[in-house]
């Protein structure tokens, strides 16, 4: 009975290290994918994943790469991307862990909590004036604090931090000692605080939306008034916060800007991206372009004068959504959209287990950072995503006695 074990501390390991660094945590997740193929379990415990209903949407996403390579034109860009679906396995694997009283979940999101606690407070710390000095080791990244070598980016650590929060939340009234209390509400400050901090405008408008279940958490669904006045409160908070209102105020001033033609600024972009996607996807709706291709469409729109050429290069389109699309056809974001409404029937089915929440509040963060980020672009946010797929098997399966 090893392999179990040491797959349930790989993954340990992939958790710890998700919100920090991206080396390590293909490591271990390299080392769950050899334990769970080498050991046999894939096979042994294929119930857990092969007869899932979310086992088919997410095997269309993770080959939907590699079959967009056959007509790219691009293909070392695209199969650096295509590369990425390996990530897929590891939710395949983490579905066929068997959890025991002692190697249990609770310790796997325990994991992520503490690594993102420590990201946090080195994003906090490149905020202070006596650690100016270490920016040449921890640089930040346009001006934004993001952490521990700068390996989340700023919008993908602020989807985290939300994530965080909400997650912390969840335990505060579950645990018994006022001790116990303190430390959540200590975790919920720090990654607030770094929330703040870090800018993220995209992570800014998840947390806003779900701040009714942090406060319905903390103080009960019941006290209706009061989570009303502490969404009011939050709300009051951001808006006098000196960085939110610098980017709430960055917004105003770059739409105006772009609505007089000028599309040099981060809302610009965006915008820019989104419009550009838009018409590609009418010209390719079934197939779309192919992976990676996305950027060479953009510029064939630049060359016919459809749109102005911009000062960037351009790799994504910064919506998940639209992003698969151009990239493999409007169909595929039915695919993402099934393997999403999985994911929501569950966590609102199991939404008391800590498990059901964790697939709930991921699904609705994810889909709020998929309006303006493309999250299944992005390493850390794809590697979350299978991984909390793959956590769902946890929840028709008892934890074991150890003997």
């Amino acid at each position: 009975m090893l392999a179990p074990k040491l797959l349930y501390y790989s993954f340990l390991g992939v958790f710890f290290f998700l919100p920090i660094a991206t080396a390590p945590g293909v490591i271990f997740a390299v080392l769950a994918i050899l334990i769970w193929l080498g050991s046999g379990l894939f096979w042994k415990e294929k119930s857990r994943w092969l007869h899932q209903p979310w086992f088919i949407p997410a095997v269309i996403l993770m080959l939907l790469p590699w079959l967009g390579l056959l007509y790219s034109e691009n293909l070392p860009y695209g199969l650096k991307i295509a590369k990425k679906s390996y990530l897929w396995f590891t939710g395949f694997a983490l579905a066929s862990v068997t959890f025991t009283e002692k190697e249990n979940p609770k310790k796997l999101i325990s994991a992520f909590l503490i690594g993102l606690a420590f990201n946090a407070s080195v994003s906090i710390l490149q905020n202070m004036p006596f650690f100016k000095g270490w920016l040449e080791l921890l640089p930040l990244h346009f001006d934004f604090p993001v952490g521990f070598l700068d390996l989340t980016g700023h919008i993908t650590l602020s989807l985290f931090l939300v994530f965080g929060i909400l997650l912390l939340s969840f335990y505060f009234q579950r645990v018994t000692t006022r001790t116990f209390q303190s430390i959540i509400i200590a975790g919920i400050v720090l990654y607030f605080i770094d929330l703040i901090l870090v800018q993220g405008r995209t992570g800014y408008l998840a947390f806003l939306f779900l701040s009714p279940i942090l406060f319905s958490n903390v103080f009960g669904e019941k006290r209706r008034k009061l989570i009303l006045f502490c969404i009011l409160i939050i709300f009051i908070l951001f808006a006098i916060a000196p960085p939110v209102q610098k980017r709430i105020q960055e917004v105003v001033n770059e739409v105006k800007q772009f609505q007089a033609g000028n599309p040099e600024t981060s809302i610009g972009h965006r915008l820019y991206f989104w419009k550009g996607a838009w018409k590609i996807c009418l010209t390719h709706p079934i197939i779309g372009v192919g992976t990676g291709d996305y950027g060479l469409e953009m510029k064939r729109l630049q060359a016919a004068n459809v749109l102005p050429p911009i000062s960037i290069e351009i790799t994504h389109a910064h919506n998940t959504f639209l992003h698969l699309a151009v990239s493999f056809g409007i169909w595929s974001v039915f695919v993402l959209c099934w393997l999403l409404g999985i994911l929501l029937k569950t966590g609102l089915k199991y939404r008391h287990t800590e498990i059901g929440f964790m697939v709930l509040i991921f699904s609705l963060i994810y889909i709020i950072g998929s309006f303006t980020d493309t999250l299944i672009y992005r390493h850390q946010t794809l590697y979350l995503f299978a991984l909390i797929v793959g956590l769902q098997s946890a929840l028709n399966y008892s934890p074991k006695q150890e003997t």
